[in-house]
């Protein structure tokens, strides 16, 4: 309350980490894979507050849209003002997107699609993303409309 400089300055930092959605999707992974990353096999979180970090995604991620993306996914969350969306299928998969533009509410406008993809929570992911797999997919640049795949190691 003191100093809100210092607290948007700080924000604004947090916000301005230059990731792309190969990054994001090991994030994504990690969370699946309970705080293990995919690529590195290391733990970087402590397992113990994945579930809580998945609640808040599942709650708040999306900002005003959280509840509709949870009802139609079942999958916790997070977008960013870049554009950026990671969702976590825990023990499964993780997935990340890069497509600005954003709608009015602060979401990639084309990060409906991944929901549509997913098929909602009545539908299980292919059986090539149940291996704890992550993805990434950036549709922001023609170049970069590939999908990145990588197999996730399994947490111990």
């Amino acid at each position: 309350k003191d100093n809100w400089q210092q607290a948007v300055d700080l924000y604004t930092r947090q916000c301005s980490i230059g990731v792309n959605a190969k990054d994001l999707a090991t994030m994504a992974g990690t969370l699946a894979n309970g705080g293990k990353n995919p690529v590195t096999g290391k733990a970087v979180m402590d397992s113990a507050k994945v579930p809580g970090v998945l609640a808040v995604m599942a709650t708040a991620g999306l900002y005003d849209d959280s509840g509709k993306w949870l009802y139609h996914t079942g999958l916790p969350a997070k977008s960013g003002v870049g554009g950026g969306l990671i969702a976590v299928s825990p023990g499964k998969f993780g997935i990340a997107v890069v497509s600005p533009p954003l709608d009015d509410a602060g979401n990639s406008v084309r990060t409906a699609l991944m929901s549509m993809w997913y098929g909602g929570p009545s539908m299980r992911p292919s059986a090539a993303l149940s291996r704890r797999h992550c993805i990434a997919i950036s549709s922001s640049a023609p170049s970069s409309g590939a999908a990145h795949t990588c197999r996730c190691r399994r947490a111990r």
